[in-house]
Parts: C-alpha cells; sequence; structure tokens
C-alpha cells in the first residue's frame, strides 16, 4: 500500500526530526515506491490540505479523548484520528485508526461533519488538514494507548486543555 502519513514515534527505519521529536515517515513516492524524506513530505503538504478523519466515540453522555505525548498538541486533549492513505477508503482509515490508536474496532454510525486546522504551527505542526468526523461506537470495552497518547478517558464535560478546533467542533456542533 502507498502511505502519504507522518507516524509519530512508530517503527520504521525512515526518520527526520521535527518539532524536538522522531518522526518515521511511512510514506511511500506513488512512483518508485520509496519512502519520502521529510522535506518531501513537507513540501507537498505545504502546499495541498491534508485528509485526515477523527472518531467522536461516544458512551452514554461521555466523549472519549485521548491526551497526546507527541507534537502537533502536545499535553492536550483530542480525539483519535489521523490521515487516510493514499488508496485507503474512509472506512478502512476508520477501523486502522480505531486499531493503531486505541488497540480497538468500531462500529460507524454517521459522519458529522468537518474540522478545518488552519494553524497548525502553533502547536508544532505545519500541514493544513482537514478532518472529516465520524460517530463510532467501541466493540470491546477493553482499549489501550499507543506512543501517541499518555492517557485514553471517557469525558462528561471537556477538559480545559482540548485541541482548540476539536473544543469548537464539540461545543458548538454536537454537545450543545
Amino acid at each position: 500500500m502507498v502511505r502519504h502519513i507522518i507516524q509519530y514515534g512508530a517503527p520504521s527505519n525512515d526518520r527526520a526530526n521535527h518539532a524536538g521529536c522522531t518522526i518515521y515517515l511511512l510514506n511511500k513516492c506513488p512512483m518508485s515506491n520509496k519512502p519520502f524524506t521529510f522535506t518531501e513530505f513537507k513540501k507537498i503538504y505545504l502546499q495541498v490540505p491534508r485528509l485526515c478523519v477523527d472518531l467522536m466515540i461516544r458512551d452514554s453522555s461521555k466523549t472519549l479523548l485521548t491526551l497526546r505525548k507527541i507534537p502537533p498538541n502536545k499535553n492536550k486533549w483530542h480525539l483519535p484520528g489521523g490521515t487516510v492513505l493514499f488508496g485507503e477508503t474512509l472506512n478502512e482509515a476508520i477501523h486502522r485508526i480505531a486499531n493503531d490508536e486505541l488497540g480497538v474496532d468500531v462500529e460507524v454510525e454517521k459522519f458529522l461533519g468537518y474540522i478545518e486546522f488552519l494553524h497548525q504551527e502553533r502547536y508544532g505542526g505545519f500541514d493544513h488538514p482537514v478532518s472529516l468526523v465520524f460517530l463510532c461506537s467501541l466493540k470491546s470495552k477493553k482499549y489501550m494507548a499507543n506512543e501517541q497518547a499518555h492517557e485514553i478517558k471517557f469525558h462528561k464535560q471537556l477538559p480545559a486543555n482540548v485541541v482548540d478546533e476539536h473544543k469548537e467542533f464539540l461545543e458548538n456542533r454536537i454537545l450543545k
């Protein structure tokens, strides 16, 4: 599979340094099938938006958030999510991300809307992600954090240190 994504802390031999942490590149150029360098990845995503999916997982009146260990948005709570890989359907991306970030499978219930992250440089990023948000339910209650998160927790009320764009989306469109 051709991959256009940065995995912070994922196992790989291809590394670059960004915002004080090691970035492992799993990107593959469609023409050569060789990994993109960090410079190539950055050049691409400084010119075009990056398509992502975010998972809103609810349990009664609580919302699942993860506390990020890595930039961008280090030490902020956020919805689990990530980049849609080249050649991957949205549904495949949702299931891959749920497995990678939470160690679970999910049931996709419905599309909730989208979030634009226009100012990632404020939080250690550089690109312009556009994330499609999907309401999902856990198929298992046994979830676990990966190397990207300090903690996973269901919140009845949003904590103070939620990623700004997630907070705005949840407060204005979902939790009102």
